[in-house]
């Protein structure tokens, strides 16, 4: 499954962009979730673990700032590595 430019969460658009490099805090990124702007930024070129990984990462950051869950870091980790492997183990392809 190809990702779509954007997906609705709760009736918010949230666009999803490829872009060569992507950077967040000054640091390059494979992704990054800008909340003023409704828009997870993806590196085009990376393996489909490490897409469909980042993908649900910064997916996850677009639900918290949806519904404000002020979800933290660490658990927006384990979350997507555990969302991750629940796909992978069940043979749910994303990508």
């Amino acid at each position: 499954m190809k990702l779509p430019r954007k997906i609705t969460i709760s009736g918010f658009e949230v666009k999803i962009v490829y872009k060569k490099k992507v950077v967040a805090d000054n640091d390059e990124c494979f992704g990054y979730y800008d909340p003023p702007i409704k828009t997870i930024f993806l590196q085009k070129r990376m393996y489909k673990t490490r897409k469909m990984e980042t993908f649900i990462h910064e997916l996850i950051h677009a639900i918290d700032d949806v519904y404000r869950l002020h979800i933290p870091e660490t658990k927006t980790n384990t979350l997507a590595l555990a969302l991750v492997h629940v796909l992978i183990d069940n043979k749910i392809k994303l990508f």
